[in-house]
């Protein structure tokens, strides 16, 4: 919910942006909302809730590798689509 809404909170600025500014706003926007959704990831971990398919934290069992591989997939491509568009910027 905090990602959400610090992306929408730089969205506007950099949607009506007219000078130089907008690859560091997007820039800005984007470190916000990653802090944020880091800090939900963790604060959801530290009450006991796991990913899918990634065992409880002192279980002893290991994580299944299909899910571990396609949740960095998905970050890996999320983070090259965000480059790409602040890099669009200039």
């Amino acid at each position: 919910m905090l990602a959400a809404l610090g992306s929408l909170m730089f969205a506007f600025p950099l949607a009506f942006e007219f000078g130089d500014g907008g690859p560091v706003v997007a820039m800005l926007g984007l470190l916000i909302s990653g802090c944020a959704a880091g800090w939900g990831v963790m604060a959801a971990r530290r009450v006991g809730y796991t990913w899918p398919g990634l065992p409880q934290r002192g279980s002893g069992r290991r994580p299944d590798w299909r899910y571990v591989a396609s949740y960095t997939a998905v970050v890996l491509v999320v983070a090259v689509l965000a480059v790409w568009r602040v890099a669009r910027l200039r």
